[in-house]
């Protein structure tokens, strides 16, 4: 499994940097900043004349630019989507797997090696509640502070290895505990490359 880090690349582009490690895995020839420019939906961050932030659904568009150390993020469908693009006229399809529990998640896909994106949070710290924003239909978005994308490649008895793009942290382990709870708070996402 080839491992690509976002650090001095991308300071908000973990979902980017894993999806680029699964589409490496499975031989395409794609590079981060490629991936995050040309195939990843953006949408800058507008404030109106009141100081008030306004913006779309990270279930929409990466919120911000991976670029840039403000940004925030986005959430497995709009890593699908980029992914589909990325893979457009091949035998590939990226689905989202989103609301399975990680032990099937490892049995379905991890266990016949397909590796999977999941949401979980920084250093599998406890997520705060973050900045929140104006959607198009009025109503208030809040972000979760610390949101984070690494893959899931192992499993032992009592943990999870995962490769994290942040801060060239390589492959980590944590305990199954702490990342299915990780993995609940950021609402279960997953997503998976498959031919």
């Amino acid at each position: 499994m080839p491992y690509v880090t976002q650090e001095n690349v991308l300071p908000t582009g973990c979902e980017s940097a894993c999806a680029v490690m699964v589409l490496q895995y499975n031989g395409f020839d794609i590079e981060l900043t490629d991936f995050a420019n040309n195939y990843l939906d953006k949408k800058e961050i507008v404030y109106d004349d009141k100081g008030k932030m306004h913006n779309a659904s990270p279930y929409e568009y990466f919120i911000g630019n991976p670029n840039d150390y403000d940004s925030y993020g986005c959430y497995a469908p709009v890593i699908v989507n980029a992914v589909n693009k990325a893979v457009k006229s091949t035998d590939y399809h990226c689905e989202n797997t989103s609301g399975e529990s990680l032990d099937y998640l490892m049995q379905k896909y991890v266990s016949n090696n397909i590796p999977v994106l999941i949401w979980v949070t920084i250093n599998m710290r406890e997520p705060n509640k973050g900045d929140s924003w104006y959607l198009e239909n009025g109503e208030v978005f809040v972000w979760t502070a610390g949101e984070h994308c690494m893959v899931l490649v192992g499993e032992d008895d009592s943990g999870y290895y995962l490769l994290d793009p942040y801060k060239s942290n390589g492959l980590v382990r944590h305990e199954k505990s702490v990342a299915q709870t990780r993995y609940n708070q950021m609402g279960s996402q997953s997503a998976v490359l498959l031919k």
